[in-house]
């Protein structure tokens, strides 16, 4: 009998192991997802990653609570109302060092992220010229409906950098080579933003690349 309840103890703890790991997992790409979205300024798809009651807070502009001060955030103060970046504009947004911590109850969870952004002809952030831009992600997160949203999210810059001639900058490879030709050229140029091969991870529609 003793073997038995020893036997099914470590069974118990290799799930909880298995589940920490898959929800970690689940919340490592929910992150991964959000910096996807703020690159190119998709901030519906944004506000659809947060709980309810979700809140934002980053630097010194406040904290906004429920969607529709998350929306208010995100989609009208930071990306100007707008859909998509416009061409020639840059708001890469590199998330790294990232760790996840998942509660003993496994429905909520928290995250710690090294933010590096590449800022260029933008007005997002109130700075017309190109900027590099580093801070700290501390994160709170839910699972609703077998689901892991964004419950709070907190940033907070390091610095700023100004960089200068950003209008040297060029947004497109060379063509192809003459002497060592590929297999195929394309007609058109490629697309400015990859298509995304996952579908959106809380609506589960697809991700529609519109601009």
């Amino acid at each position: 009998m003793a073997e038995t309840e020893s036997l099914e103890a470590r069974l118990a703890r290799a799930e909880r192991r298995l589940q920490v790991l898959e929800d970690a997992r689940e919340i490592e790409d929910l992150q991964r997802m959000y910096g996807y979205f703020l690159d190119n300024l998709l901030m519906e798809e944004i506000v659809d990653l947060f709980t309810d009651d979700g809140e934002v807070e980053i630097g010194s502009r406040g904290t906004y609570r429920g969607r529709e001060g998350v929306d208010v955030l995100m989609r009208q103060l930071l990306g100007g109302g707008r859909r998509g970046i416009a061409v020639g504009e840059v708001l890469n947004h590199m998330q790294l060092q990232g760790i996840v911590t998942v509660d003993d109850g496994g429905t909520t969870a928290k995250g710690r992220w090294r933010a590096f952004l590449t800022i260029g002809n933008t007005s997002a952030h109130g700075h017309p010229t190109a900027l590099l831009a580093e801070g700290l992600y501390e994160n709170e997160y839910a699972k609703v409906d077998g689901r892991w949203r964004i419950s709070r999210l907190w940033w907070n810059p390091t610095f700023y950098w100004p960089l200068p001639n950003f209008d040297k900058a060029w947004f497109r490879s060379l063509g192809p080579s003459d002497t060592l030709p590929p297999a195929e050229v394309r007609e058109s140029d490629p697309p400015r933003l990859l298509p995304f091969h996952y579908r959106h991870p809380i609506t589960d529609q697809e991700i529609v690349v519109d601009f």
